[in-house]
């Protein structure tokens, strides 16, 4: 998944596994550049929103669906809730939690083009519960 901001990012949604020293104490989820990426951290696999109904593989993703994205390393759900961040206290903090998951999982895709998510398509997600946009 890449982060949009403007143009196509350089930027990729990273996780290794480490937790936060205050705040939540929930694992640390942040962006780094595609050309320091190892696949092994950047990849997520995308779910259907929690308590949302099931859907098979392979179904299309539409603009504005709501779904989750699991951390294939960890095996958690990328999370927010409304714990400022330790990075901008003006911000909701950004983890990766729980991997039963909960609605603070839950992220609206947003397209830039079309009606449909494709692959290599840059868009936007914005968090279902506290409305924020994930950015840079």
């Amino acid at each position: 998944m890449r982060l949009v901001e403007g143009n196509a990012s350089p930027y990729l949604l990273h996780s290794d596994g480490f937790s936060w020293g205050s705040g939540s104490g929930q694992q640390v989820v942040s962006l780094i550049r595609k050309a320091d990426s190892s696949e092994r951290t950047t990849l997520w696999q995308v779910e259907e929103g929690f308590e949302r109904t099931h859907r098979p593989n392979g179904q299309p993703i539409r603009c504005g669906d709501t779904v989750r994205f699991f951390h294939l390393k960890t095996k958690k759900y990328l999370h927010s809730h409304k714990i400022p961040s330790m990075l901008s206290p003006d911000a909701s903090e950004v983890s990766a939690f729980n991997d039963s998951g909960d609605s603070g999982d839950n992220w609206i895709i947003a397209c830039n083009n079309g009606t449909l998510w494709k692959k290599g398509d840059d868009i936007s997600i914005r968090h279902e519960m506290t409305g924020a946009t994930l950015r840079r």
